[in-house]
């Protein structure tokens, strides 16, 4: 398997394409460039179609290039149930507040989506979804092998960001604590929305340190 970063214009995020030597059919992460110029012309030279478009939240700059792979490829789009549901409101996906975007209303219909987790084979890959929220209402990752595709519930140097519409505070923490459980004495490699990826174990101590700071918060209200 291998994983290509691309980043998504106006806004910095990451957009990813995972693919494999020997098949044609690959799956997009977050495309967040509306006409996807940035992954298009990667995807004509390695003849790849797009079969699927996994979104890891709702937030516009994950989102506005879904329109015109789902067009274009035809791909099912996967995300969390709450992802879904999120979609079209302009709130929730922030392109009401987001001054390099008109309100976008008109995003594609999810084709598969899950409450909890969702584990599917693909091309001999086994891909895990889960919903992690904290970020955004409907923020969920993927873990391929040793990729985990985390959005934007961890990001490098950075804390997380809990104060838009559908984020939390209380669930950030839950979230983060599972990550710790599940994943701290693995050799992971982190694939944020933002920023270079990295090994999970080199950003353990800010996980750690998020954790700190979240209780401290929660505890004084």
């Amino acid at each position: 398997m291998f994983v290509r970063r691309f980043e998504n214009t106006p806004i910095s995020s990451n957009c990813f394409v995972i693919y494999t030597e020997t098949d044609r059919g690959c799956l997009v992460i977050d495309p967040g460039t509306e006409d996807c110029s940035n992954i298009i012309p990667f995807l004509d030279e390695h003849s790849l179609n797009v079969e699927y478009c996994f979104l890891t939240h709702e937030h516009i700059d994950h989102i506005v290039g879904l329109k015109l792979l789902k067009n274009k490829y035809d791909c099912k789009v996967v995300c969390s149930t709450n992802c879904a549901a999120n979609l079209n409101d302009t709130k929730y996906n922030l392109s009401e507040f987001e001054e390099r975007f008109e309100p976008i209303s008109s995003f594609p219909t999810a084709d598969v989506t899950f409450d909890s987790h969702l584990v599917f084979n693909w091309h001999d890959m086994e891909l895990k979804m889960y919903v992690m929220l904290g970020h955004s209402r409907g923020s969920s990752i993927m873990l391929a092998g040793k990729d985990l595709f985390i959005g934007d519930n961890l990001i490098k140097g950075m804390r997380t960001k809990a104060n838009y519409f559908g984020g939390s505070k209380e669930d950030l923490l839950v979230s983060l604590e599972t990550i710790l459980e599940l994943y701290s004495n693995s050799d992971l490699i982190v694939h944020s929305g933002h920023f270079d990826s990295c090994p999970l174990a080199e950003i353990k101590p800010e996980i750690e340190e998020q954790i700190a700071f979240l209780k401290r918060k929660l505890q004084k209200g």
